[in-house]
């Protein structure tokens, strides 16, 4: 796992000048790849790749990058894993390439001479890449099918820049950090920018499964290479076959991601997606798994907490286990390093304790280590989706029935009404009640933005004072959804999977993963969304894959957990309200927040922050996502906009 930056002028050649800058913006990325460092200016004087190198394949010398093939003419910078190396390796070898190293980018580079651009179909594993080509002057360069690893670019007439966070770009002297203002209501209704943009005017991500080509004149151009594949079809294999598949790719999944060159170890919450994978890694493995829980004081002695139920697993498996508690204290000294992590802010508090597990993991000697992310998408884990999908089954006939004018109607007579007396949730999520499910209707919207929403158009109104918003949210899940050939003829729970795959997972999930851990250049590996194991859960039916939440992937867990584990209430990555809304921290985020530059930039309105404050100050919880999500953003304002980093 790597930090990759780079900068390709279109008409005049970069003098030392820039280069100087160019090495500036990759030593920005040394969290990311604290093991060595590498430059290539090319011959003719139009690119400069950088590279910042986390050894985990092949860690001699001969892994270095910027890399280049025999005769010099194809240069890489490459930040992941491929996992079917070897195998393209020797594939390419018998096709008559000649390899100087054991590592993975190597192979990339040489399949690209063999394949072009459709090399990113052969590559499995996660991964950013960009290949000079300085016999014809071009860029390629992809992202990998679900966003595990990121790729920003800025271009203009006269250049094209990219990097592996947007703090890189910001070093460039031509990249300008001034705000995005538009960009604002899709980052507080989803707790960060889905999509290709950015809060930067200048910067945009390139997006999951998405490849670009740049040519000698400066013309970029973009090809969406892959979508989720959604079967739309009868679908009869039986619940035994497909169980069985899913096991058998679930256990491929997982050993192919624990091939290393330094020590390597799991994540383990103690619930039924991270339990599973160490059961498989310690079949696999077949010694101790080294394995990493967070927790907070108190923890130690409350069954309900994810070290009693980690420490399950981990006595089960003999794993050698390890626990970090994180106080009030370690929160508000960790604010800090926050701002490193805010050049393209998620708004989750679990970002922090995300952070602070990683350092704990580096502290303990391990590089590598894998994840349970992707799961709740797939398998229908989340409580608030899969009450979605059953309440769909209830009213859908209903709803056939119902005129959007009707909804839209109610939705501004009786909306008011409902939420004055508390507007109840129809599925026990923060953007579930019925008011806002009737507004969506009325308007034609999607009922599910993806989990996680967290301040509708209404409250998002009321924040900004009555103002119109800048942009609509829901334009984002609109983009994303059209991307899916036939996505309105797939069942209803295919669609809300689609929602969650394509919005939520990729910006705001994977990427506090990768931000977390790459801060103390930790490796996190993902192996449910091996695009294996994704292509069998979405075969499985809707009626089986959420008879109950995780339904198949229990069903598979049932014979390698404790029963503890199977029957355990589904809660999210820990973050304890008293911890990270302790009077210490609560002032150190107050400062931040009510502060006039960052309200006059951004519109909100203090009145109505200074009740979310109030609240918790009397020790209320109501807010305790809205605080964070807004101190977040106020850190972007106050360290990447208004400072001059």
């Amino acid at each position: 796992m790597c930090g990759i930056v780079g900068y390709f002028s279109v008409h005049g050649e970069i003098d030392e000048e820039l280069t100087h800058r160019v090495k500036v913006a990759r030593d920005r990325l040394t969290h990311r790849g604290p093991n060595d460092a590498g430059l290539y200016r090319s011959h003719d004087g139009h690119c400069v790749l950088g590279h910042r190198r986390l050894s985990i394949l092949d860690t001699s010398s001969q892994g270095r990058q910027p890399m280049a093939n025999e005769d010099d003419t194809l240069w890489i910078v490459f930040n992941g894993e491929i996992y079917n190396f070897a195998a393209l390796r020797e594939e390419l070898i018998g096709k008559g390439h000649k390899f100087r190293s054991r590592s993975d980018t190597e192979v990339i580079l040489h399949l690209y001479e063999q394949e072009g651009p459709s090399l990113v179909h052969r590559l499995d594993g996660m991964f950013a890449f960009v290949i000079y080509d300085s016999i014809n002057r071009r860029l390629f360069g992809a992202r990998d099918r679900l966003g595990v690893k990121p790729l920003y670019y800025a271009t203009s007439q006269q250049r094209f820049a990219f990097g592996s966070e947007p703090k890189a770009l910001l070093a460039l002297p031509d990249v300008s950090r001034d705000p995005r203002l538009t960009e604002l209501p899709n980052y507080l209704a989803f707790n960060c920018v889905p999509g290709s943009g950015t809060l930067f005017r200048d910067i945009e991500k390139l997006e999951p499964g998405t490849m670009f080509h740049v040519t000698s004149e400066g013309e970029f151009r973009q090809e969406q290479y892959w979508v989720p594949n959604v079967y739309k079809e009868n679908r009869t294999d039986s619940i035994d076959i497909l169980k069985n598949a899913l096991a058998h790719r679930l256990r491929e999944a997982t050993e192919k991601r624990m091939i290393s060159d330094v020590p390597f170890g799991a994540l383990l919450s103690g619930g039924v997606d991270s339990s599973l994978t160490v059961a498989l890694m310690s079949e696999v493995l077949g010694k101790p798994v080294k394995t990493f829980t967070v927790g907070y004081p108190g923890d130690e002695l409350n069954v309900e907490s994810d070290l009693h139920y980690a420490r399950l697993v981990a006595k089960r498996y003999r794993t050698d286990h390890h626990e970090a508690i994180l106080t009030d204290s370690e929160i508000a000294n960790s604010l800090d390093d926050l701002p490193t992590l805010v050049d393209d802010p998620i708004g989750a508090p679990s970002v922090t304790a995300n952070a602070l597990l990683a350092k704990f993991v580096r502290q303990c000697g391990v590089t590598v280590v894998q994840v349970g992310e992707g799961a709740d998408e797939i398998f229908c884990g989340y409580s608030a989706v899969h009450r979605l999908w059953r309440l769909h089954d209830r009213v859908s006939g209903v709803a056939r029935h119902l005129p959007r004018s009707v909804a839209r109607f109610l939705a501004q007579s009786v909306g008011p009404l409902l939420e004055k007396f508390g507007d109840p949730s129809l599925i026990n999520s923060m953007d579930g009640s019925i008011a806002e499910h009737l507004r969506r209707y009325g308007r034609g919207e999607h009922l599910h933005w993806g989990y996680g929403v967290l301040f509708t158009r209404t409250h998002q109104e009321r924040l900004f004072k009555g103002q119109s918003l800048k942009s609509n949210p829901y334009d984002c899940i609109r983009r994303q959804i059209g991307k899916v050939p036939g996505f309105s003829e797939c069942s209803y729970l295919d669609q809300l999977t689609l929602i969650d795959l394509m919005v939520g997972l990729p910006e705001r999930l994977l990427m506090r993963v990768d931000k977390a851990t790459m801060l103390y250049g930790i490796e996190a590996r993902e192996p449910f969304l091996d695009p294996a194991v994704l292509g069998v859960a979405l075969r499985v039916p809707p009626i089986l894959r959420a008879e109950t939440p995780k339904a198949v992937l229990k069903a598979i867990a049932g014979e390698m957990l404790p029963i503890e584990i199977l029957n355990r209430r589904k809660v999210g990555f820990p973050t304890l309200h008293r911890v990270f809304l302790a009077p210490k921290v609560l002032t150190l985020i107050r400062e931040k927040v009510i502060h006039k530059k960052f309200l006059d930039l951004t519109g909100l309105d203090r009145h109505q922050l200074e009740l979310f404050f109030i609240d918790a100050e009397k020790g209320g919880t109501r807010f305790f996502y809205q605080i964070w999500s807004i101190f977040i953003l106020s850190l972007w304002f106050h360290n990447w906009v208004e400072a001059k980093q």
